[in-house]
């Protein structure tokens, strides 16, 4: 998936950034993961096209694949993710090179650590209800108000504006 160019690149970039939780949940270990990015790093540079089909995508998938080979602390990974910088690949807006260097430098596993904590980086066990408690906000119903009302002399019901004409006559 993370390869497939027809796939849009949100989904390939979740592909990248779902190993990372499965690297903090310790399903995978992290030098399988580290292994595969450096496997994707050596793909893009070696035949962009093969996996990247525009300037835009090439922004997203190399920019999720610097943020989350970051995470990991990669001294393995360190050449690609420079050289990432150094080309101007990623735009710095969505990660740069002083936060990489702060990964390197806190280590994978305080990293790790750190991501375990994190609600964004949990497994996700009952789907429905994750998605309805992050993505979904009900709101209290509430009434509408009606500017008719608030005006003077009109009434939503037509039995209050009779009984303001009783209450007239009753006070003559």
């Amino acid at each position: 998936m993370i390869e497939n160019k027809e796939i849009v690149q949100s989904i390939r970039g979740a592909g990248i950034e779902s190993l990372i939780i499965l690297v903090v949940h310790k399903i995978v270990s992290r030098e399988v993961v580290t292994k595969y990015y450096k496997e994707l790093f050596l793909k893009i540079y070696t035949n962009k096209s093969s996996m990247l089909q525009s300037k835009e995508e090439q922004n997203y998938i190399l920019g999720t694949l610097v943020m989350n080979s970051s995470m990991l602390a990669p001294v393995e990974l360190k050449e690609y993710i420079e050289r990432t910088f150094d080309e101007n690949l990623i735009r710095p807006i969505d990660f740069e090179r002083y936060e990489f260097e702060n990964l390197l430098e806190i280590g994978s596993e305080a990293t790790l650590e750190k991501l375990r904590n994190n609600i964004d980086y949990s497994l996700i066990e009952d789907a429905i209800s994750d998605i309805e408690s992050n993505y979904f906000v009900t709101f209290p119903l509430q009434q509408t108000r009606n500017t008719l009302t608030e005006v003077k002399g009109f009434s939503n019901s037509p039995n209050k504006s009779k009984s303001k004409a009783k209450n007239k006559k009753k006070r003559s």
